[in-house]
């Protein structure tokens, strides 16, 4: 944790710097460049988790990794034109409240060791300077966003437009840890590829965190591909049970592929999403895996209801119109912002 933080902090990385031969240009705003140093400081955690989900050849990963890149490259866009409208304005901040972001920023990575963390930028190539300049910069930011959120908060909100806006975000209310659902799953694993092809194979959804401990062995029976025993589905979807026992290798394959209530965040994000939005009883698929392919049919799903109007909910409701409303005037208040500017990308020449 200490190193992904420490990471935000700094002006460059080390863990990826063999991709950055040459500090680029990769944005001008009003003559203020973009650099690729700065980006790929941002990217590194981002990088770090997407090699946790997959491969770093493939091709999903490549994508994922260059849309982080271009939102970073916008969101420093956009922070640099909050930086300089600050300083038109004649904003200034005063050097000893730096100094004291800058300890309280230190004390969270290491503690009172402030020399610790100074050998750190030395190893990274980062002067006192620098940091302090990128400190002030975030800080600066970080001002302007509260000075916005103040302005369009509204403490003051009616019963009546609380009742307007539970009726619309009600549902957003919801503990959803508490949803829960039952379903049956008929797992085909993938034929075993060599060491080297297994090496590039990418990760995709993965339906249990515990997946390791969720298959079993490939049925010893001449196999249907996921395409047929999706077709015999079709035809007859009574026959899920006694599929799933003839093919599936799923763990719960003998009990006809049927899983036990299972609760929304003991499954992976992208596998619940499409559970708990699918209709009762239809049969999904088929589901490209890491590990293989799955056939879903969904039997039971407990929702859990918004809460009632009460004091609690109305706090967590003008949060939550608040944070809508900053979004919209942080949003409208960019927008101006760029249609004023003279933004250059150099590297998509």
């Amino acid at each position: 944790m200490k190193i992904i933080f420490l990471s935000l902090l700094l002006s460059s990385s080390t863990l990826f710097s063999e991709e950055i031969l040459v500090n680029r240009i990769l944005a001008n705003v009003n003559d203020h460049p973009i650099t690729a140093q700065e980006v790929q400081m941002l990217l590194q955690p981002i990088q770090i988790e997407l090699m946790k989900q997959y491969h770093p050849q493939s091709k999903e990963y490549q994508k994922q990794l260059e849309n982080s890149r271009k939102r970073i490259i916008e969101e420093l866009i956009n922070n640099e034109l909050i930086i300089q409208e600050f300083s038109k304005r004649g904003g200034e901040i005063p050097e000893h409240i730096i100094d004291q972001e800058i300890k309280k920023q230190i004390r969270q990575i290491h503690g009172d060791n402030f020399e610790s963390f100074y050998r750190q930028l030395e190893k990274e190539g980062i002067s006192r300077q620098q940091f302090r300049e990128n400190m002030k910069r975030r800080f600066i930011v970080s001002i302007a966003q509260s000075t916005l959120a103040r302005s369009v908060s509204n403490p003051t909100i009616t019963q009546k437009t609380l009742k307007e806006q539970y009726a619309i975000h009600k549902t957003k209310l919801r503990n959803r840890e508490k949803d829960t659902i039952r379903y049956r799953r008929i797992f085909i694993p993938k034929e075993k590829p060599s060491k080297a092809k297994e090496e590039k194979e990418t990760k995709q959804i993965t339906t249990n965190e515990n997946e390791e401990n969720q298959i079993i062995e490939p049925k010893p029976i001449p196999p249907l591909s996921p395409e047929e025993i999706l077709e015999k589905l079709k035809e007859n979807p009574e026959k899920f049970n006694e599929l799933a026992k003839q093919y599936s290798s799923d763990a719960f394959a003998e009990k006809g592929g049927e899983w036990p209530l299972t609760k929304r965040f003991d499954l992976n994000l992208k596998f619940s999403n499409l559970l708990f939005e699918a209709p009762l009883h239809q049969i999904i698929g088929p589901i490209k895996e890491f590990k293989g392919t799955s056939i879903i049919q969904v039997l039971e799903k407990n929702i859990t209801p918004p809460p009632p109007l009460n004091e609690e909910t109305s706090q967590k409701l003008k949060a939550l119109i608040n944070r809508e409303k900053l979004a919209k005037a942080r949003e409208e208040w960019i927008q101006e912002m760029r249609s004023k500017a003279f933004i250059r990308y150099p590297s998509e020449k």
